[in-house]
């Protein structure tokens, strides 16, 4: 191998860890800003799937976590999609 091969290797390797460095990092940062978007608007959040769910029939909202009331809300509307698609 010579000197000219070496240094073209070592220049690719180098992008290649600059590139996935650069991932890395902006990952991080997609997972900091999320997080920090989910706790200052928790409590609007909660209150659109409250609402959501008053409007698409969910039975006892309140006693749900996000997550199962997210859930309860897409079955729901899935639900209310079939049946009109029954009667049409």
């Amino acid at each position: 191998m010579s000197f000219e091969e070496a240094e073209n290797l070592m220049g690719i390797e180098v992008t290649v860890l600059t590139a996935l460095v650069t991932l890395t990092v902006l990952a991080g940062a997609s997972i900091y800003l999320v997080a920090k978007y989910r706790r200052t608007h928790a409590a609007k959040i909660r209150e659109s799937l409250i609402r959501q769910a008053n409007k698409h029939g969910v039975a006892s909202p309140e006693s749900l976590a996000n997550q199962e009331l997210m859930a309860r809300i897409h079955e729901a509307k899935r639900d209310r999609k079939q049946a009109q698609m029954k009667t049409a």
